[in-house]
């Protein structure tokens, strides 16, 4: 992976798309679980940014390990006790922006397997290995409710979580190039 982009560290550039995307991701999760009338309008919205907010925070996350380790190894000569304030500060960044990329990880599957049972095309293929739509019967069964509810609160949950790191995760990196 580069490490600069028209001679500036790949970083700070990079994490400005988990900060668009995720909040907006998780706006479009809530959206999609608790107000049915706008699934058919956000559905590709919601697969598309639950593929791609795994990939910036992928990126946002191994350009920021590699400019950590140039920075610690920029440091030779500063005091043991600077470098460990530091290195303190990296690895509590580094911490947050990996639990976020662990929760968009695990969000957008759950995001695809919401999707697939909410327009039932899900249900029709484990039935009867076809995308066609459920009739009335199928689509209020109780199983499918079940799976539904469970899934949707989970994503509801990640959507709560993903933005509270992605905001943990930013607010530990500006501190530690402008201070607290």
């Amino acid at each position: 992976m580069p490490t600069e982009v028209f001679g500036l560290p790949l970083h700070p550039l990079a994490v400005h798309m988990p900060v668009v995307l995720v909040p907006l991701l998780a706006v479009v999760i809530v959206a999609y679980v608790l107000v049915p009338k706008v699934r058919r309008h956000v559905g590709w919205l919601l697969l598309g940014l639950s593929v791609v907010a795994v990939a910036v925070v992928f990126v946002a996350r191994a350009s920021g390990q590699q400019l950590a380790d140039e920075t610690l190894a920029e440091m030779e000569g500063a005091s043991q006790q600077i470098i460990e304030q530091q290195a303190a500060s990296i690895s509590n960044h580094a911490s947050n922006g990996t639990t976020l990329l662990w929760l968009t990880l695990v969000a957008a599957p759950l995001a695809w397997l919401f999707a697939g049972f909410a327009s039932g095309r899900l249900v029709s293929f484990l039935k009867d290995r076809s995308f066609k739509p459920l009739d009335a019967t199928e689509a209020a069964s109780t199983q499918r409710t079940a799976i539904m509810t469970t899934v949707g609160v989970v994503l509801v949950g990640l959507a709560v979580t993903m933005t509270y790191f992605v905001i943990r995760a930013g607010h530990t990196g500006a501190e530690m190039i402008w201070g607290a």
